[in-house]
């Protein structure tokens, strides 16, 4: 358990993340911490103000007790990546030159290209997905 010294060190960084912080999660799990100890709030009453479920919140309490602080919540960035970024733009370069592009595309055509390109099958929502990240690159040239 936390000892009286160690919690008002504990309560001062809280307030610091509150007030310095610009990571909404940060800022939450401090309060999951302050609201209940230092303003007596129930836990469920902490729950309702911050938008969590009461189990939520007794998570977010521990991690800050035992010197866990959220990372930012959103992971971002590309995850399970079948080729680079590099290597979609090498990929999308060759496929325009290789087909003249109007204002559609043809994902079928686009799976087989990328299929053969990678050497392995894919699946269509990965073609979507490829699509959406490069539609920029795929627009039609305009004259």
């Amino acid at each position: 358990m936390v000892d009286d010294q160690e919690y008002e060190k504990l309560k001062i960084t809280a307030y610091q993340i509150i007030k310095e912080s610009k990571n909404v999660d940060q800022i939450k799990q401090a309060l999951a911490f302050i609201l209940p100890t230092a303003h007596q709030m129930a836990i469920d009453e902490t729950a309702k103000v911050l938008g969590f479920s009461n189990n939520w919140v007794s998570q977010l309490r521990s991690r800050f007790l035992h010197g866990k602080p959220l990372k930012h919540a959103s992971r971002g960035g590309r995850h399970h990546v079948v080729m680079s970024a590099e290597k979609e733009v090498q990929f999308v370069t060759r496929f325009r030159e290789k087909y003249p592009l109007n204002n559609e595309i043809d994902a079928k055509v686009l799976k087989q290209e990328l299929e053969q390109y990678l050497t392995k099958k894919i699946s269509t929502s990965y073609v979507y997905s490829f699509i959406r990240r490069n539609k920029a690159l795929l627009k039609p040239e305009e004259n």
